[in-house]
């Protein structure tokens, strides 16, 4: 029947309420009759007691743990000695079957269940006195009226049968290590998450970890008197702990322990941390492995209720069969609800039994190690666990600690075994660079490692990337590599920048999506300005500061994520384009040698074309690949044993950088190129005089005779981004036809990844490209041999004309013009006032642009972006916006064509009721003229607080503290207030003027109400805004720069390094010569 008591633990676990809604209870524990009851004066939760030998003495409540006398109600006389023996007897005697599985009826109207010691109970239980032990377990039961207590673990009096699964040959011992529980540590001291990565700094991708928050560390307990000997009853005899070696609570994180020794795939971190490293590594199908929906989905638990996960596999072919996973659920949820759910399985861990629920999608058993712990996984696995303190410095565990055994579950960690992803067939981040050509190599080799390890520990600055290799020269050639990937990272950031402002102009970038980018980019300039790479023996070691991949940080990656792609793109294009240019190289000379474009597949016409040899088989002598060519025999299958030596080989000829090497029949590599068979279904089957026959066929050969349209008007070859295949095997892996529309990264997989069209290799050896919105009858006349259509090449752009994301004709490569020498200028003193070369503010704004497209871009986010475009300083106002209602963080809408710098400006300042103001130094959006005139009002008496010239005074005083501070006389400003007995005469403008006279109203209403007429100006004061930001800018920070800088650096280094968003009046300063 349904148990009254699982939808209340339900309710405190998750969101979840799938399953059979059916529960069993097991392992009841069959004690003698209380006593009598107690009630804890802290938490009022009513305690049992069994134990006579506890009363009088003073314990800990296991509930709240606070201390309580066991003192006996008045009246309460203690029984017999015969009664007692008689009442253990009768709980001794009672059948094991009975014991093992009851239905959840109970006398009670719920089941009592005895709240269970959590791992952070017997650690502080150890620090109290040796009575208290009494009470926890067997000597007391918590019930409360509003939470049902947790099942309690058998205790020395049970039945051996109550739990035979943990006396069974394979389980492992009860006996329990002190180790820092998971509760424990994640409660006190984790608050870090791990994130980024060396990928992140070179190609703006990132293994994306949530990151940092500060806890105290948890204090290492002292040592305590051990706890009484328990009695084995059966015997009489002291029971005797097997000898098991004790790890000290602070030398192991509680995840470690159950983490297999080998094991080559771990992660330990959020729940949220899981999806983000699938976009660094992937399984051959390119699908994640997600343990955790199915796991969830069969405990019931919501995802808000689980704050770490652990997953750690053996087999890295098959990582959900062959894993453990762990659950440390978040504060206020229990765990313990599910000991009464599932079915009981032969199987205990750490002492704990396990239990199977009856769901399809997770099979394994399930151990509730204590209130907030629970761990699964494969049973042979777990009978191994949890690991034994010995094993941690073993070679195999080593490998995926990074030779450093965690202490704290505050550590994030990833670690997985290269060479065994490898020989998964997993996709690693090896092929991210190779769209740059000066980078793939090395960024290549760094990936030849053993071991991958991303490390942080609470009170470490930085995020450690660890390249394990097999012996300390390898690891020179890795450490090499990645300092040559970090001498190309700069010049490519800065390259970036400059696409950016030449997407701007051509008007094919939004100003939302360019200020992310550019932000973006000054972050990582900063940031790998501090990163460290370092050899230690056969680790190479790549460390960037922790600031880097900060949660907002993280953000700012995944807005500027589709920015970054397309520019990944355009960096593959001329590389693409290459790769098809080799291409029809080989097939012109394969037609000159053997006066026909090569088959479809290769052999005879009986064998279905799947199972044949690829066109590409025949293509390799042209290729540079002869010798792979005599190793093939064309009478067997593509992938039988005599070629399969061959087929799995790798064929860059056919790989486009912009997508990597991909494998979509492990182990094959696939190719990214594949043969145009003509139009429709069943096209590689036609005769050539079919007005819907292609170049390529399964039943005939090519000739150049045969191309009614003419080689130049046909496609030969294109590019696939989806259902790919093997290189080496026949059939729609490497020839298809034109099915069904959009063509362009449509249903039949054609695309080259960029993101405004594709290439196109035509019969005659050129290469075109296709517009995504090019006409679709046009695609398909181009794509026959003998349509006798009226499309031509014309309607193609010649590869070498495009430019993606309409670019100018020339964006100049990093690394192309030699750096120039900084300009020696004189030394400037402090305080010294120097003439600035004057700026061209006119010509600069007369700068013409295709589009300017705000978005979604802040006020002051579009202004710095204009503000770079142009090369002139401009800066906002802050207080002509509040005058007029806006600020930086406005949205303005600006929506214009073929345009220039200037009118954008004056577009925008109109959509904020604003003025542009130019001179020789820049431009400012501000209050026209007329309203930034210092002008005299008169505040009289009855508008002012207070009733003497005395409060007046202080008035003042406070009003030049708290509103436009800078702008007072008493700070070098214009504006003054003087006191007289008929009230205040103040000099100001209008914005001033308007934020002195709402602040009078605010605080004559506020002194109005009866809770605030006690308010003083000494009031006023401590809640002075301006008082808070005196005291962020008092904080201290370390901003290193060695060598001079423009001031623009250091404060944009001091705006990442603190929580301030620091905004610069550029014409202000300009004016005054700085």
């Amino acid at each position: 029947m349904d148990s009254p008591v699982a939808g209340d633990f339900r309710s405190r676990i998750g969101r979840h309420s799938r399953g059979n809604g059916k529960t069993r209870i097991d392992g009841w524990h069959f004690m003698r009759r209380p006593l009598f009851t107690i009630t804890c004066t802290t938490c009022q939760a009513k305690l049992q007691v069994r134990d006579p030998s506890v009363i009088g003495a003073i314990v800990a409540c296991p509930k709240c743990e606070s201390m309580v006398q066991v003192t006996p109600p008045s009246g309460w006389e203690m029984p017999s000695e015969a009664e007692l023996a008689a009442s253990t007897e009768q709980a001794a005697n009672r059948q094991p079957e009975e014991a093992a599985f009851q239905d959840s009826k109970r006398p009670e109207s719920r089941p009592t269940l005895d709240s269970e010691p959590s791992a952070r109970d017997r650690k502080q239980r150890d620090t109290s006195t040796a009575g208290a032990a009494t009470v926890a377990g067997a000597a007391a039961t918590v019930t409360t009226p509003s939470e049902p207590p947790a099942e309690a673990e058998a205790d020395a009096s049970s039945p051996p049968a109550e739990n035979a699964a943990a006396h069974s040959p394979n389980a492992p011992s009860a006996d329990v290590p002190d180790y820092v529980s998971p509760v424990e540590a994640a409660t006190r001291r984790w608050l870090y998450l791990i994130g980024g990565g060396l990928a992140l700094a070179v190609v703006g991708t990132a293994v994306w970890f949530a990151l940092p928050r500060h806890a105290p560390p948890v204090d290492k307990p002292p040592e305590t008197a051990q706890e009484p000997a328990e009695i084995d009853e059966t015997t009489g005899d002291e029971a005797m702990p097997e000898e098991v070696p004790v790890a000290e609570a602070t030398e192991t994180a509680e995840f470690v322990r159950w983490i297999p020794e080998d094991s080559v795939f771990v992660m330990h971190g959020r729940l949220i941390d899981w999806p983000r490293v699938f976009r660094v590594v992937s399984l051959p199908s390119g699908e994640p492995v997600d343990p955790w929906s199915d796991l969830l989905g069969t405990l019931r638990i919501g995802p808000d209720a689980v704050d770490f996960v652990t997953f750690a596999c053996v087999d890295a072919a098959h990582p959900a069969e062959s894993c453990v996973a762990v659950l440390e659920l978040a504060e206020g949820h229990d765990a313990n609800a599910l000991a009464v759910e599932g079915e009981a399985v032969p199987l205990a861990v750490d002492g704990k039994p396990a239990r199977r629920f009856s769901s399809a999608e997770w099979p394994y058993p399930v151990v509730i190690i204590d209130s907030r712990l629970l761990v699964t996984g494969r049973e042979d696995l777990l009978r191994r666990l949890p690991l034994a303190p010995e094993l941690l410095g073993e070679e195999k565990t080593r490998q995926w600690t990074a030779g450093r055994i965690p202490v704290s579950s505050d550590e994030r960690l990833l670690a997985f075994s290269l060479d065994a992803l490898r020989e998964a067939n997993w996709r690693l981040p090896d092929w991210w660079a190779d769209v740059d050509q000066e980078m793939a190599e090395p960024w290549r080799i760094a990936w030849t490692a053993r071991w991958f390890v991303l490390t942080t520990a609470p009170d470490d600055e930085a995020i450690s990337f660890g390249f394990r290799c097999a012996s300390p020269d390898e690891a020179k050639r890795v450490y090499d590599a990645l300092q040559q990937v970090s001498a190309r990272v700069l010049p490519l950031l800065d390259h970036q920048s400059q696409l950016l402002q030449e997407r701007l102009k051509a008007g094919s970038l939004p100003a939302d999506a360019a200020a992310v980018v550019d932000k973006l980019m000054t972050n990582l300039r900063e940031g790998l300005a501090k990163a460290k790479c370092e050899q230690v023996e056969a680790d190479v070691w790549y460390r960037l500061p922790r600031e880097l991949v900060e949660d907002e940080k993280v953000a700012l990656l995944e807005a500027a994520l589709p920015v970054i792609t397309e520019h990944r793109a355009a960096a593959g294009y001329t590389l693409d384009c290459l790769r098809q240019e080799q291409l029809g190289q080989a097939c012109s000379a394969y037609l000159k040698a053997e006066e026909t474009f090569p088959p479809a597949a290769v052999g005879g016409g009986l064998v279905p074309p799947e199972t044949r040899l690829s066109w590409l088989a025949l293509m390799l002598p042209y290729m540079g690949h002869l010798d792979w060519s005599q190793q093939l025999q064309p009478g067997y299958s593509w992938d039988s044993a005599q070629n399969r030596a061959v087929a799995r080989r790798e064929l860059p000829e056919v790989i486009n950088p912009v997508f990597g090497r991909t494998t979509a029949i492990p182990p094959y590599p696939d190719t990214h190129y594949v043969g145009v068979t003509g139009l429709g279904e069943g096209a590689g089957m036609l005769p050539a005089d079919d007005p819907r026959a292609g170049v390529f066929s399964y039943v005939r050969r090519t000739r150049l005779a045969d191309i009614g349209d003419g080689s130049s008007n046909t496609i030969a070859v294109l590019g696939v981004a989806a259902r790919r295949g093997p290189w080496a095997s026949g059939g729609s892996p490497t020839a298809r036809p034109l099915t069904r529309p959009p063509y362009v990264d449509g249903p039949d997989g054609f695309g080259s990844g960029q993101p405004d069209g594709m290439l196109a290799l035509m019969a005659d050896g050129s290469v075109r490209f296709v517009r995504r919105d090019v006409d679709e009858r046009v695609f398909e006349q181009l794509a026959t041999i003998n349509g006798r259509e009226s499309a031509t090449v014309d309607a193609l752009i010649p590869a070498k004309d495009h430019r993606p994301f309409d670019m100018p004709d020339r964006v100049e490569e990093p690394g192309e013009s030699a750096p120039e020498e900084p300009a020696e200028g004189p030394v400037v003193q402090p305080g010294e006032v120097v003439d600035l070369p004057k700026v061209d503010v006119a010509a600069c704004l007369s700068l013409s642009v295709s589009a300017m497209h705000s978005g979604n871009a802040t006020l002051g986010e579009f202004v710095g972006v204009l503000s770079r475009l142009s090369g002139v300083p401009i800066s906002l106002d802050l207080d002509a916006l509040e005058a007029v209602g806006e600020s930086a963080g406005s949205v303005p809408g600006v929506d214009l064509e073929q345009t220039d710098i200037a009118s954008v400006l004056d577009t925008l300042a109109r959509a904020v009721g604003l003025d542009v103001q130019t001179d020789d130094y820049g431009v400012r959006l501000t209050l026209p003229e007329e309203r930034r005139r210092v002008v005299e009002t008169a505040y009289g008496a009855d508008r002012l607080p207070g009733e003497s010239i005395e409060e007046w005074r202080a008035a003042a005083e406070i009003v030049q503290e708290m509103i436009a501070p800078a702008s007072w006389a008493t700070v070098g400003g214009e504006g003054t207030i003087r006191v007289d007995d008929d009230g205040w005469d103040v000099k100001q403008t209008p914005i001033v003027h308007a934020r002195l006279s709402r602040f009078l109203q605010e605080w004559a209403a506020l002194r109005t109400t009866a809770a605030s007429k006690r308010l003083s100006w000494k009031t006023v004061r401590q809640i002075n805004p301006w008082l808070a930001v005196d005291a962020q800018l008092r904080e201290p920070v370390t901003v290193l720069q060695y060598e001079m800088v423009p001031c623009e650096r250091i404060l944009a280094a001091i705006n990442a390094e603190t929580d301030l968003t620091i905004v610069v009046d550029w014409y202000s300063l300009r004016a005054v010569g700085v």
